[in-house]
């Protein structure tokens, strides 16, 4: 089983889950880096992350991406953001690289915590495979209300096609870099 912890949809849970593990993998190949993990019996495992010092004459891992995080040219400012992600620490990146940009971010693991934010979005980024209820189950209802103005949906699948077409404007494949999380937002916005 340790052999394959880090693949895309292995899992001992629930069926739609196992992308978490295959995410931080990913980028931890773009850092250069490297995870070890260990059994940690009875609580878990142990990860633990080693980063190799940078250096300005090093060659990034990934030199056809920018090393650093460029907004697209079309990105609105200072959007409201909800962020709607199960797995917390993609939760956290996400917030992480929207608020570096300039942007206000909510983070949220479930569906039912938004019934709890009495706020306006200008975008809820919402991953299709949440505990409590499928992501298309709550873009359907976001789309019935003004709390948010456009949806982005995020999974490990091509899922777009099983999606209301009314504010929802874009799907993003997991993993991503964050580049790649700003340009989809963008074209989100796109009219």
């Amino acid at each position: 089983m340790r052999e394959r912890i880090f693949d895309a949809k292995f899992t001992t849970k629930a069926e739609g889950k196992g992308e978490g593990l295959a995410i931080v993998a990913h980028y931890i190949e773009m850092l250069n880096a490297t995870l070890e993990v260990e059994d940690n019996s009875p609580c878990g495992s142990c990860f633990s992350l080693h980063l190799k010092p940078s250096h300005p004459s090093l060659t990034p891992r990934y030199p056809s991406q920018q090393p650093y995080l460029s907004s697209p040219p079309n990105m609105p400012p200072a959007l409201r953001i909800l962020v709607v992600e199960d797995n917390p620490m993609l939760g956290d990146l996400i917030v992480t690289t929207l608020e570096s940009q300039g942007h206000t971010a909510t983070h949220v693991c479930e569906a039912k915590q938004t019934q709890d934010i009495h706020a306006h979005f200008d975008l809820a980024i919402i991953d299709l495979n949440l505990p409590d209820m499928p992501g298309a189950q709550l873009i359907h209802e976001l789309n019935g209300t003004t709390q948010v103005n456009r949806v982005m949906s995020i999974s490990g699948e091509d899922a777009s096609h099983t999606l209301p077409q009314q504010r929802w404007r874009s799907h993003l494949r997991k993993p991503f870099t964050p580049n790649e999380l700003l340009e989809a937002i963008a074209l989100s916005f796109k009219d």
